[in-house]
């Protein structure tokens, strides 16, 4: 689970990604452009209210997921 400088969680699960907005009580799936890695999420974190990554709980899924709208969506990226 990680914190934006703002206030919006975002939790890493073993089927996808959750985010509280800040000001907000409950909490909602993220859109995920592209399925959810095998296994799921090991590590979400948020650098600022608007960016973040996320990293699948098996590394060998090669990807690496960024947010650029405070943890709404995710988009992997294949690591070379």
């Amino acid at each position: 689970m990680a914190a934006a400088p703002g206030g919006t969680k975002v939790l890493a699960t073993t089927r996808g990604i959750d985010v509280q907005p800040a000001g907000s009580t409950s909490w909602q799936a993220a859109t995920l452009n592209g399925p959810a890695p095998a296994g799921g999420f090991g590590f979400a974190g948020m650098t600022t209210d608007a960016q973040g990554v996320a990293l699948p709980a098996n590394p060998a899924a090669g990807t690496v997921w960024f947010t650029f709208d405070g943890g709404e969506t995710w988009t992997p990226t294949r690591l070379s």
